[in-house]
């Protein structure tokens, strides 16, 4: 038995294995007319395979006969747009005495080879010349592996799309016809073809945030739930980035999960050497949902100091990240309003009040937080007769403001008001004259 190991590649992902060809012939020149002569003297013979010369006296063949042979291989196990890795034969042969070499070349497909019961009817002798040969000089005795050939790889995955890839085997002593003893027949017994191959796979890339891109191998960019074609066992390198989507901002956290199989892996960029269909998913910082509001009902809140956020409305942080919220003096009308300088915040969610103003949060959930206020009316205080001072609070003794000013009273509060007898000089002036 020979082995011919006519290909091997890494990355194996795909195997068939083609026990028999769709078409073994034999075929048989009559050598009286001489190799290569420009008769068709010959004749072929479906599923059997010598190569060589005999001598032979009757039982049908000429009386020096020389062969060559054709082994047809159904290609269409393998699934389209694979790549081939290696390609293998294993044949077998009988044959005394072992002193020859052959040949394996490629050939073309006999016209009618899709009906492996009929006959071989195109001239295939004349098929077996010196181009695309593959190995020139393989020993009858040989039992080892053969070196790579590149070329043969090449062949199978140019010609598995169409089904089927022929090969062919011939003597490389045919012309040595002397007659007696058969110094170059063989029998070729039970070939075998194993082809490994990588198929396509599907792959399903995803960003946990349900939008935005994904960069493949450094330069390809594939939408969120979009699919990419690769070939089985083959590695490519897959990158999450920090994007705006809208008014946010998302954040990798450098992890990524084979949803299929649920793996998860702590790196970014991944690379990947899928063997199958599968879908992973870039993983980003989760985001919570932060609602701020102003206990007035209208105004607007200040987020790390440069974002402006309307009363009501929603903010979405990276989980654990640190914002500062702020509120000020705000006019709304005739009324203004201040931050409560005792309790200026209110995480609503928790229950929770704060005395800081900004304040600092570190949301881990999604929350409610209400900046407080006190509204205040201005408010003129003044004496009748336009002049002196007025004494203005609760202590006593009161302090005096000069009649006139403007106070900011909060709206609905009780305010203590306090006249008392003051002496006030008029001057007038007339003509010049004091």
């Amino acid at each position: 038995m020979l082995i011919l190991v006519l290909g091997l590649h890494s990355n194996v992902v795909g195997q068939t294995t083609i026990t028999a060809p769709v078409r073994l012939t034999a075929y048989e020149l009559n050598t009286t007319i001489g190799i290569g002569g420009s008769g068709t003297n010959y004749i072929p013979y479906d599923s059997i395979g010598y190569i060589g010369n005999i001598t032979v006296r009757g039982g049908g063949y000429y009386s020096i006969s020389n062969f060559r042979t054709k082994m047809v291989f159904n290609l269409t196990a393998i699934p389209a747009n694979s790549t081939i890795n290696s390609v293998q034969l294993a044949v077998g042969f009988t044959c005394s005495p072992q002193s020859s070499t052959a040949k394996i070349m490629k050939l073309s497909l006999p016209l009618n080879f899709r009906n492996p019961p009929s006959p071989e009817t195109d001239d295939g002798w004349r098929q077996f010349t010196y181009q695309g040969v593959y190995y020139w000089d393989i020993p009858y005795s040989q039992d080892t592996p053969l070196p790579i050939s590149s070329a043969l790889i090449s062949a199978v995955q140019n010609a598995y799309a169409s089904g089927y890839i022929a090969l062919g085997m011939m003597s490389n002593n045919e012309s040595y016809l002397t007659g007696g003893a058969n110094n170059t027949f063989a029998k070729i017994n039970n070939p075998v073809l194993v082809i490994t191959y990588s198929p396509m796979v599907t792959i399903t890339l995803q960003n946990s945030f349900g939008s935005g891109n994904i960069t493949v191998d450094g330069n390809i960019s594939k939408a969120h739930n979009s699919t990419i074609e690769f070939h089985a066992g083959t590695p490519h390198t897959l990158l999450s980035y920090v994007q705006a989507v809208g008014d946010e901002s998302y954040t990798p956290d450098n992890t990524w999960t084979n949803v299929t199989t649920g793996e998860t892996f702590y790196q970014n960029p991944l690379t990947i050497t899928p063997a199958s269909d599968a879908t992973y998913r870039a993983n980003y910082i989760p985001k919570v949902a932060i609602t701020l509001q102003n206990s007035f009902g209208s105004g607007n809140i200040t987020v790390d100091d440069y974002i402006s956020k309307a009363h009501n409305s929603t903010i979405k942080f990276d989980k654990g990240s640190a914002h500062k919220l702020t509120s000020y003096q705000q006019q709304v009308g005739e009324i203004t309003y201040l931050p409560d300088s005792n309790t200026p915040w209110t995480n609503v969610t928790a229950g929770v009040s704060y005395s800081q103003n900004p304040l600092t949060i570190t949301p881990i959930i999604d929350g409610t937080y209400r900046a407080n206020y006190v509204a205040t009316a201005n408010t003129t205080v003044k004496n009748s007769f336009n002049g002196g001072y007025v004494k203005v609070g609760y202590s006593t003794p009161r302090p005096q403001y000069a009649s006139g000013t403007v106070f900011p009273f909060p709206v609905g509060s009780g305010q203590t008001l306090e006249a008392f007898n003051q002496a006030y000089c008029y001057a007038s002036v007339e003509n010049g004259h004091g």
